[in-house]
């Protein structure tokens, strides 16, 4: 189990600045959520946390540096789903998952890296499309064969862009279930981001809001959500009120 620090990290692109001085510590096997209208910088803030920017200040993995340790490492450490994602043609979906395990296997994969690929196409019901063509999948079924890669890492920290952008309203709440098990039994830090501030309150530990690149508000989300932190952040009335679980519901009313 591993525990994400981050202190003062900035980050600019050229002279744009789109961090600024962001300071979070996230708890090991929790899932932390990054909330925030579009530019407010989750994106970029992720992309720091894998090492893919190099931002000024500090992001360490428990007591370790990020920008001291190894590339293969960190590709050990952790799993990262962008957005975004370019498959290989003619790559069949096994095979797509499977490159996940690069970091752990040798030259060829052995019994073990055959086994947790079909055990994580069985957790993402993709055993049926095991042989075909990634290219031929809907929209939902390639985000599940990108998470599937990422979860072949065997990870102790999970970042999740947008993880449930492409899925019906079913299998957004799989793969969200699916994402809290994964940190509650097997302890992996997931950080993710979301738009949905609804499903946010529902399966996060803690919540980040972000607002041109600074984190105006964090805590457990049941707490920290209310009209007027929305409307601050969004700029849209809401009206905030208590679902049957006891948990706050967002209703938006009007941009402001």
């Amino acid at each position: 189990m591993v525990e994400i620090k981050l202190k003062d990290v900035r980050f600019s692109y050229r002279s744009v600045e789109v961090l600024k001085d962001v300071s979070l510590e996230i708890r090991p096997g929790s899932v932390c959520t990054l909330a925030g209208p579009n530019g407010s910088g989750k994106t970029t803030l992720l992309r720091c946390m894998n090492r893919i920017l190099k931002p000024k200040g500090t992001v360490q993995l428990d007591q370790t540096s990020l920008f001291e340790m190894q590339i293969p490492e960190i590709a050990r450490k952790i799993g990262y789903v962008s957005q975004f994602y370019h498959q290989s043609p003619n790559t069949k979906v096994f095979d797509a998952v499977l490159m996940g395990r690069r970091c752990h296997m040798g030259c060829f994969p052995g019994k073990k890296d055959y086994e947790v690929v079909s055990e994580i196409l069985s957790l993402l019901h993709l055993e049926s499309h095991a042989m075909t063509d990634v290219s031929e999948l809907s929209g939902g079924q390639k985000q599940r064969v990108h998470i599937g890669r990422a979860m072949a890492q065997n990870p102790d920290v999970l970042l999740l862009d947008e993880p449930i952008s492409s899925l019906d309203l079913k299998h957004q709440i799989e793969v969200l279930d699916l994402i809290r098990k994964l940190a509650k039994t097997r302890g992996i830090t997931v950080i993710m981001a979301l738009h949905d501030l609804n499903l946010a309150i529902r399966y996060s530990d803690n919540l980040a809001l972000m607002k041109e690149g600074v984190i105006y508000a964090m805590g457990n989300p049941q707490q920290i959500l209310n009209s007027e932190i929305i409307q601050a952040i969004y700029s849209v009335e809401t009206e905030v009120v208590t679902d049957s679980m006891g948990n706050p519901f967002i209703i938006p009313l009007r941009a402001m």
